[in-house]
Formats: C-alpha cells, structure tokens, sequence
C-alpha cells in the first residue's frame, strides 16, 4: 500500500522550514537594529563633524574681528596722539593697513569741523584737489 502525499509530511521537515524561518526573522530583526545603530551614529557624526565646522568658522570670524577691533584702536591711539591730523597723514597712516588686510575695502578720514568752520574747511579740502567736496548734515538737526 502505498502511503498518501498527506502522510508524506514528517514532523521532522515542517520543523526544518521553522527553523528557517525562525534565522530569516533572527537575521532580519539583527539586520534591522544593525541599522537603526549605524544610522545613530550617522548622525551623530554628522552633527559632530557640523559643529566643529561652526567652531572653526566662529573661530575665524572671531580672529577677523579682533584684528579689526585693534586696527579700530590703533586709529583711535593715532588721532589721540595730540595733534591735529591731515589726510595726507591718515592716508599714510592707512596705507599699510589697507595693503596687508585686502579685505578691508576702505578707510575714511572725516575730521570733525565745527559749524562755524564749515565754509573755510570746505574751501581748504577743494583747494587740495576735491572740487565738489562739501560737508552733508549729520542727521542730528546741524543742518546749515
């Protein structure tokens, strides 16, 4: 007699397909905390690697603005010096400052003058070569 296909399927071989199963789902959960932990520390490289960069920009941003602070001070130390400045001076004073800082596009000479000078300043500055100078108002009602 022969025996019938249901008989056919020991408890041995579906046992065989569950153990398969069972690796797949043990391999796929393995497979999957593997990369939730990579993409973790992904991250956080990522975020690492961005604050450093920040860090080391600020940094120079910092270093930028301290050099230019001291040119600041440094213009301020000369005009204090105690005595009146020229611009022929403060050009030559500048000069160099300009030369070795290219990122520094300009450095202006304004003079304070008193209103009771403006006409006679104005007249000196045009004779030295600038003829439309004049003096603006400064927005503080000194007009005139």
């Amino acid at each position: 007699m022969k025996p019938k296909a249901s008989e056919n399927l020991s408890p041995r071989r579906g046992s065989r397909y569950g153990l398969v199963l069972l690796a797949c789902v043990i391999g796929l959960g393995f497979s999957l905390a593997l990369f939730a932990s990579m993409v973790g520390w992904e991250e956080r490289y990522i975020e690492q690697e961005f604050a450093e960069r920040v860090e080391e920009r600020v940094g120079a941003i910092r270093n930028k603005m301290g050099d230019n602070l001291e040119i600041l001070e440094s213009i301020r130390d000369f005009y204090t010096a105690g005595h009146h400045i020229e611009l022929e001076e403060f050009q030559l004073f500048c000069r160099g400052i300009l030369k070795r800082r290219p990122y520094i596009l300009a450095l202006q000479w304004v003079p304070r003058v008193p209103r009771p000078l403006k006409e006679q300043f104005e007249t000196y500055v045009r004779a030295q070569g600038y003829v439309d100078f004049a003096i603006a108002g400064s927005g503080h009602g000194s007009e005139g």
